[in-house]
């Protein structure tokens, strides 16, 4: 009998072990015992070697899902002649077992994502601050006392000499105001002129704070030469930090293949992604307005907690992840076969 046979192969096992033998290993024993390789396995239950290695290896989170893991198993262990129904609770008791432990996991993952978040927010708004004060300070002291210090300056004595030998040479036009040479400089666009106006620099930090660095024109005319100058290098600027800010979203994870799978999160979940070698690319909890762009061989098999909030393409082909999603949410799907 299956049944017998089952039990004789685990007493065997506790025997010469003194533990209870897992399913896989009751699988594996068993198949090598009948001299029976991997590929051959595969062939006669129609899946993969890497699904027998996952069997085997009690690695069941690599099979497409709980449906399709008891398949496999019962077929496994009907192609063996062992007892299917005992095969089957073993795997039930397992993932109950697993599914304690990864809730485990992912409460604490989670803790400590959400701690490093507040220390990076925190740190953020610090920076911010003291740039904003850092600004302020420049441009209303130091441009300041450097504008007072122009205004003391002497008149060039050559200036003063061709004003008043004019004057006295046609009284009939003493009341005009001399005129200055062409060739004299009468504009300035060194620290000397005008400052930039507090008005530039609150339209500069309205503009960092809603993400538009175009739209940085300040409310007032341009008075001066040294605005317009003082315009463009905080116009820089801003397109840096706010092209710093875009880019600090993307995560981008390389791996040898050319399939670019592209995942965009609009709220928070959990993603854990496989290549087709059932290796592990990527495992974190994401959120809301994240990127996650992988390289690698495709088929991928990807584990979503909220898929709802999950749009995903591969090599520019938009896949719909809505027919995969599970009551609570969750999903798992293959792209790429």
């Amino acid at each position: 009998m299956p049944t017998k046979e089952l039990g004789e192969q685990a007493e065997a096992g506790a025997g010469s072990t003194d533990t209870a033998l897992t399913l896989g290993e009751i699988l594996q024993q068993e198949r090598l015992r009948r001299g029976l390789s991997e590929k051959e396995i595969a062939d006669r239950l129609h899946i993969t070697k890497h699904y027998v290695r996952a069997l085997e290896a009690n690695s069941f989170e690599k099979l497409p899902g709980a449906v399709f893991a008891k398949g496999y198993i019962k077929n496994y262990a009907l192609l063996l002649n062992l007892d299917a129904s005992e095969l089957i609770r073993l795997y039930e008791e397992f993932s109950r077992t697993q599914s304690a432990v990864s809730e485990s996991q992912l409460g604490c993952n989670t803790r400590r994502k959400l701690d490093r978040n507040k220390f990076w927010l925190v740190v953020s708004v610090l920076v911010f601050v003291g740039g904003f004060t850092l600004l302020w300070l420049y441009h209303n002291f130091v441009t300041k006392n450097e504008v007072d210090g122009a205004g003391t300056r002497p008149s060039p004595p050559g200036l003063t000499q061709v004003t008043t030998s004019t004057a006295a040479a046609e009284p009939g036009r003493a009341s005009t105001p001399p005129q200055v040479p062409r060739s004299s400089p009468v504009v300035s666009v060194g620290p000397e002129s005008k400052p930039i106006s507090d008005a530039n620099v609150i339209a500069v930090l309205a503009a960092i704070a809603v993400g538009n660095p175009q739209n940085t024109a300040p409310s007032t005319p341009i008075e001066s030469v040294t605005i317009a100058a003082g315009n463009r290098e905080i116009d820089a600027l801003v397109v840096a930090v706010a092209s710093s800010l875009e880019n600090s979203r993307l995560i981008e994870i390389g791996s040898a293949g050319e399939d670019l799978l592209r995942i965009t999160f609009s709220g928070e979940s959990w993603i854990e992604v496989n290549d087709g070698e059932s290796r592990q690319i990527y495992r974190d909890l994401r959120e809301a307005g994240d990127v996650l762009e992988i390289t690698g061989n495709a088929p991928f098999n990807i584990l979503l907690g909220d898929a709802v909030f999950i749009r995903m393409s591969l090599n520019g082909s938009e896949i719909d992840v809505s027919t995969k999603i599970r009551i609570d949410n969750s999903a798992r799907l293959i792209v790429g076969l």
